[in-house]
């Protein structure tokens, strides 16, 4: 099974709609749009690697006009369904949210900001109630890109944003936990992108032992965010033992995968900071992560 992480983990469902010719194109711009998020994620996966002095990375179609591209397309098809069918409000609050989220990793944040606003709270499911409630910092972080040239000035710029971005989050985190289900799959995401941009910021420290301890603090502050059944969930997906999860949702089995790429990416930069073969000290309430059992 491949893992998939990341924004478009939320999004890769189908949606349910009457009529079969509705349902058809419905089908027809999930698919699309499905597409294009997972190429964009994966795009951006594998340029972080190449981009340590950019905040996120760039889209999978850097440097084309947006007007030619395939996210556009997608957009004009979202667009005229909205149109046709305005009755279809569960649908149509879907659609939207997929519509922000393309044009937010195309670069174009305050489209997509656009898009979320014309949300109609209430009338959409748990996961798009989510990220229209925090569409503000999520915008901002899905839409903060390494696709063209930036001063040193607007690099500063963007890192001076993190620690408020980050402080909304986990305020964010904080009005999730009332909402049920614990642990839904809009607060551990939430959790997952407050973990990358803590990642992102202990980058910034100006001595290797400060970077060591923001990335342990940022680390715990995400460990923080799972239950005893859902850290052994993640452990069963690191494991990739699946059985154990195959009730589950398939969303979920992403948030899953999430915890994955945060731990690898905080390990990696905890070797980075430290001499070789120092102890990372990771708090003991990572250890379900930082130490999950051998594969059997």
């Amino acid at each position: 099974m491949r893992k998939r992480t990341g924004a478009q983990a939320l999004l890769l469902v189908a949606l349910l709609v009457g009529g079969c010719a509705t349902k058809g194109q419905v089908e027809d711009i999930v698919a699309e749009s499905n597409a294009l998020l997972i190429a964009q994620a994966e795009q951006r996966a594998a340029e972080d690697l190449l981009a340590d002095s950019a905040l996120l990375m760039p889209s999978a179609e850097a440097g084309q006009p947006l007007e030619e591209s395939a996210v556009w397309r997608t957009v004009q098809e979202i667009d005229a369904f909205l149109e046709d069918h305005p009755d279809l409000t569960q649908a149509n609050n879907a659609l939207r949210v997929r519509k922000a989220v393309l044009l937010a990793f195309a670069g174009q944040p305050n489209m997509a900001k656009a898009a979320f606003e014309a949300y109609t709270p209430g009338d959409g499911n748990a996961r798009d109630e989510g990220l229209y409630r925090n569409h503000d910092t999520l915008t901002w972080w899905w839409g903060t890109s390494a696709d063209a040239p930036r001063s040193n000035s607007e690099i500063a710029a963007a890192r001076a944003d993190l620690p408020p971005r980050i402080e909304a989050l986990t305020a964010a985190l904080t009005d999730e936990r009332t909402r049920p289900p614990r642990g839904s799959e809009i607060q551990l995401y939430l959790a997952a992108v407050r973990a990358h941009m803590q990642w992102k910021l202990a980058s910034t420290g100006e001595t290797r032992p400060e970077i060591a301890q923001a990335l342990r603090e940022g680390l715990a502050a995400y460990c923080g965010e799972f239950d005893a059944a859902e850290q052994a969930r993640v452990q069963a997906w690191m494991r990739e033992d699946f059985s154990e999860l195959g009730a589950l949702p398939a969303e979920r089995w992403r948030m899953y995968g999430q915890a994955e790429v945060v731990r690898d990416r905080y390990v990696a930069s905890m070797q980075d900071a430290l001499s070789a073969g120092a102890d990372p000290a990771w708090p003991e309430a990572c250890d379900w992560l930082t130490k999950p059992p051998a594969v059997p």
